[in-house]
C-alpha cells in the first residue's frame, strides 16, 4: 500500500510540475493586463495544487479511521 501512495504522490507531483510550468510560461507570454485576468491565473495557480492537498488530507483520514 505504501508503494501505491508513493507512486501515486509521484505523478500527482509530476502532474502539478507540467500544470504549473505550462501556467508560468502562458503568464509570460501573455502578461495579464487587467485586475480580473491576474485573479484568474492566480485561481489557477492555486489549482495545480489541490490534487495535491487532497492526496495528503485523504490519506490523513484514512489513517484516522483506521486506528
Amino acid at each position: 500500500m505504501e508503494i501505491a501512495k508513493s507512486v501515486l504522490l509521484a505523478v500527482y507531483l509530476y502532474s502539478m510540475f507540467i500544470y504549473l510550468r505550462e501556467l508560468i510560461t502562458d503568464i509570460i507570454e501573455d502578461k495579464p493586463k487587467r485586475l480580473s485576468e491576474c485573479i484568474s491565473y492566480l485561481a489557477l495557480f492555486i489549482g495545480g495544487f489541490v490534487p495535491i492537498l487532497n492526496t495528503i488530507v485523504g490519506c490523513y483520514i484514512i489513517k484516522y479511521h483506521t486506528k
